[in-house]
């Protein structure tokens, strides 16, 4: 019934009402019990709803193929496996790219393949994370807020009150858990990957948006992995003398002295800083080639930032004061690693050069005043 002219493949054989009763019975057919391994055993349904999603003109049938892929939606969370969820993701991932190469792009699809990639696939994957990323620049309002939950762990997109969501974390942190937040992506995955499709491929196309929220999202990866680990590797009878145990991180002593806004407002972020010192000294004795790659991606994207971005004259912050504010909180937080000779080489062969040092000194002189605050306490 639902079979294409051979001729066409935008004409159907049979009416728009035909077509209408053949969507929703297939996907009624996926919600019998059992029925979850004939729909999953490959792709050719699923694609053909997408197909079907776009050439679709009238717009019932377009919402019988909605309804019928949040039903087959339910068939994927319910049989899965290593084999599947590869498959799967590879034909989602190509379907977004498509979208985004073609002129007759269809916002409803691109809405539907975030909420299947967002929903199926853990929050961890951070090729999704850098998708959803890009997303964000997107015109339509839909495709912005998916992209936008798509950037929180899930917790923080249940459709719950702010006292319920207290309520969770409070019960949580009594019972000593990382939260039920669902883990961020490895910072040395996530830089990785930001660096390839920002800077490897065609970074010329890349928005001053799509910039920001890559960094912010990175400098969000380090912190999560670094409390994640803090509270699964501290001993619990040590941890309160751990924290209130003298700070030797100089630099981040100096730097919080000199914080020009409230102290007590900036008080998690301290804190978190130094949980991040202590998990890259870690890494860096446990994983230290990939650890090391990572820092050197992200070092490489924060100076794309500075040098390639126009200047702003704002008031408010801007991409240049933002990314000297991650880079300085970069290096307070390995400054007590610099024992490691690789590490140290690494900060000053980027860092430490007449280009670098150049575009860093145009910045303090001709860019905006919180721009300049931060190249003074760089240097």
């Amino acid at each position: 019934l639902l079979r294409a002219k051979e001729d066409d493949a935008s004409e159907f054989v049979e009416t728009p009402k035909i077509r209408n009763i053949a969507y929703c019975t297939v996907a009624h057919l996926s919600t019998l019990p059992r029925a979850h391994k004939l729909f999953t055993k490959n792709l050719e349904i699923l694609r053909l709803y997408f197909d079907r999603l776009q050439l679709e003109q009238n717009l019932q049938v377009k919402e019988s193929i909605l309804d019928g892929l949040k039903s087959l939606k339910q068939c994927f969370q319910n049989g899965w496996n290593a084999q599947l969820s590869e498959s799967l993701l590879q034909f989602l991932m190509q379907r977004m790219e498509n979208q985004q190469q073609s002129v007759a792009t269809s916002n409803r699809v691109r809405v539907v393949i975030l909420e299947w990639l967002n929903e199926l696939f853990p929050f961890d994957q951070a090729q999704i994370r850098m998708l959803n990323i890009f997303q964000l620049q997107c015109t339509d309002i839909h495709v912005k807020e998916y992209a936008k939950k798509g950037l929180l762990p899930r917790i923080n997109r249940d459709d719950t009150s702010p006292q319920l969501l207290m309520e969770k974390k409070r019960h949580a942190l009594l019972n000593d858990t990382a939260a039920t937040l669902q883990r961020y992506p490895s910072f040395a995955d996530f830089t990785s990957i930001a660096y390839e499709q920002l800077i490897g491929t065609n970074p010329s196309n890349v928005s001053e948006l799509t910039m920001q929220e890559t960094l912010n999202f990175a400098n969000k990866c380090l912190s999560a992995n670094a409390l994640i680990w803090y509270r699964q590797q501290q001993p619990k009878e040590s941890k309160a003398a751990d924290d209130d145990s003298g700070d030797e991180n100089r630099l981040l002593q100096w730097l919080e002295s000199n914080d020009e806004t409230n102290e007590f407002r900036n008080e998690t972020l301290y804190e978190s800083l130094r949980k991040q010192a202590k998990y890259v000294q870690f890494q860096l004795t446990k994983n230290g080639e990939q650890f090391m790659l990572g820092f050197e991606r992200y070092l490489r994207l924060l100076l794309h930032a500075i040098e390639k971005f126009p200047i702003s004259q704002s008031k408010t912050e801007t991409l240049h004061s933002k990314t000297l504010q991650h880079l300085i909180h970069l290096i307070c937080v390995c400054y007590p690693s610099f024992a490691n000779s690789k590490l140290q080489k690494l900060f000053a062969d980027i860092l430490l050069n007449e280009s670098v040092l150049h575009i860093l000194f145009q910045r303090q002189l001709k860019d905006s005043i919180l721009t300049r605050i931060q190249c003074s306490k760089l240097w």
